[in-house]
């Protein structure tokens, strides 16, 4: 917890990400969402996750980040709550984070 939010970072090299959410949030899903868009940036970095790889392609970075997470909400697709059924088709959903 950092001055009322809850934030979760990951430092790989010389970069550091960091995602943050309300004093409500769930440190795990906060986590989640880190570790998505670790390996989402490293792999449209072909794997060399550096500074000066981020730098150089900065553009295509933050296209993933907006791809990841619109106007505060984390985009996502969870398995449908009814019927209970494992193999059942997945819906398309949108967590909030804010």
């Amino acid at each position: 917890m950092f001055q009322g939010y809850v934030v979760v970072f990951k430092v790989i090299g010389d970069v550091a990400m960091y995602v943050c959410g309300g004093p409500d949030e769930n440190e795990l899903l906060l986590n989640t969402v880190l570790i998505t868009l670790q390996d989402a940036v490293k792999t449209v970095l072909r794997g060399q996750l550096t500074y000066a790889a981020v730098m150089d392609n900065l553009d295509v970075v933050l296209i993933v980040l907006d791809e990841l997470i619109d106007n505060g909400c984390v985009s996502g697709r969870v398995a449908r709550e009814q019927g209970g059924d494992a193999g059942a088709p997945e819906a398309d959903a949108v967590l909030c984070v804010l």
